[in-house]
């Protein structure tokens, strides 16, 4: 599993982890404080990481 950090980068929060060729991602929140933060990095996780929904409407 990816560890994701939460930083600053220009003053902004972002959010940071480490892809399996060894890259570093980054992504700038749209949070303004640290439990802003925290709380979109989780959706961002969640979101990220939820399995695949079944067929379109379109697909079927």
């Amino acid at each position: 599993m990816r560890e994701y950090r939460i930083g600053k980068l220009n003053g902004r929060f972002v959010v940071m982890w480490n892809e399996a060729d060894g890259k570093r991602r980054r992504f700038r929140l749209a949070a303004h404080t640290a439990k802003e933060a925290e709380r979109e990095v989780r959706d961002l996780i969640l979101s990220r990481t939820a399995p695949a929904q079944g067929k379109t409407v379109q697909q079927i």
